[in-house]
């Protein structure tokens, strides 16, 4: 400004407004035109003519974490959640880097066209659950997820050294573990012969496991040629390895035993031949294996307690009800095996070992 021959300058003042984050410097989303403003982006702002349309888009109907899908009303949380590290199904606190967790009967299901079961995961007590131990390397199939070790499932395949076990949850022996083995459980035993199948069965005959076969014609037949009730009562002599043959038809309404040992006995003193060769082997001890048993099945429940008390600690510190719930659900799945009670060998051998360490003493 020149006044009166002397130029004086002023300095411009411009006055600036705090704006809120997340707005935008627009005219009216709708209605009469009006100078723009800052302002919220609202559905308006999207034209219908994009294709594909996003128009309804509601952005605060979306949770962070949360993998959004379209809706009718627009675009709403999946049950997909990530937080940048883990993904989660049905979980926003995944335990490993992929979790799916189902409040149902099936957490997983692949299916056929036809509608067949391939491949199913079931938890919260279901009976066919399907489970990885990391600690032992088998797959287990049936039993409590939570009970894994303790609890005895439908089946236990070892991984590493080929084990499986039915109705047992450490197949392949006891002191010494062996490898491709399979171990079968005493279980419920079948009645009635079935079409075209056999069946394979571990059933206790005086407290000792035997294994027994049954056929079509409902024939039950025990394999292993030991049947503890009846060796029992034979007598030791010209005995030194007693064995059997154990069979019977419910059809038939009957059982046959035959003294195979003694059977043979009686043969060679008629004819004055040899048709039985029996020959020392190392010799165990009974104790020691009853022992390791014992040992191992007092691990199982320590491991089972240490399971409880870790998740009774996590209740306690969980403040979120819905997670302290399913806390609680796994503690009360986990089942404690109860101790191992050691067993004396059968009469049989009892007897045997008995002489044994007489004729070395």
């Amino acid at each position: 400004m020149i006044r009166g021959g002397i130029v004086s300058r002023r300095k411009a003042s411009v006055e600036t407004t705090a704006i809120s984050a997340n707005l935008i410097y627009a005219g009216p989303a709708s209605g009469a035109a009006a100078p723009p403003s800052f302002r919220s982006l609202v559905n308006a702002d999207f034209p219908a003519t994009l294709s594909p349309s996003i128009k309804n888009i509601d952005l605060s109907d979306l949770s962070n974490g949360y993998v959004p899908y379209k809706s009718s009303g627009g675009l709403a949380n999946s049950p997909l959640y990530t937080n940048g590290l883990k993904v989660g199904i049905g979980t926003t606190d995944p335990y490993g880097i992929f979790q799916i967790h189902q409040t149902t009967s099936v957490g997983i299901s692949l299916r056929r066209t036809g509608g067949e079961v391939i491949f199913q995961f079931v938890g919260d007590g279901g009976v066919n659950y399907l489970a990885m131990d990391t600690t032992t390397n088998n797959l287990y199939i049936g039993g409590s997820p939570a009970g894994i070790g303790s609890e005895y499932p439908t089946m236990a395949v070892g991984a590493h050294i080929g084990n499986v076990g039915i109705g047992t949850a450490t197949p392949g022996g006891a002191s010494t573990i062996g490898s491709k083995v399979l171990s079968i459980a005493n279980g419920t035993e079948p009645v009635g012969g079935r079409d075209g199948q056999v069946s394979l069965f571990s059933k206790d005959v005086s407290s000792s496991a035997e294994l027994f076969v049954m056929d079509e014609a409902g024939n039950k037949t025990q394999l292993s040629p030991h049947p503890t009730d009846f060796l029992d009562t034979l007598p030791v002599a010209d005995r030194p390895f007693p064995w059997a043959y154990h069979s019977e038809n419910e059809y038939l309404g009957k059982r046959i035993k035959v003294d195979l040992a003694g059977l043979v006995a009686a043969v060679e003193q008629l004819t004055g031949k040899k048709f039985m060769f029996v020959e020392d082997i190392p010799q165990r001890s009974w104790d020691e294996d009853q022992e390791a048993q014992r040992l191992a099945r007092e691990k199982e429940i320590q491991n089972a307690l240490q399971q409880i008390a870790d998740l009774e600690q996590k209740i306690e510190a969980e403040e979120d009800e819905d997670k302290k719930q399913e806390l609680i659900k796994q503690k009360e799945s986990i089942v404690v095996p109860e101790p191992y009670v050691k067993k004396d060998p059968p009469k049989w051998i009892k007897d045997r070992i008995v002489i044994t360490k007489e004729a070395t003493a």
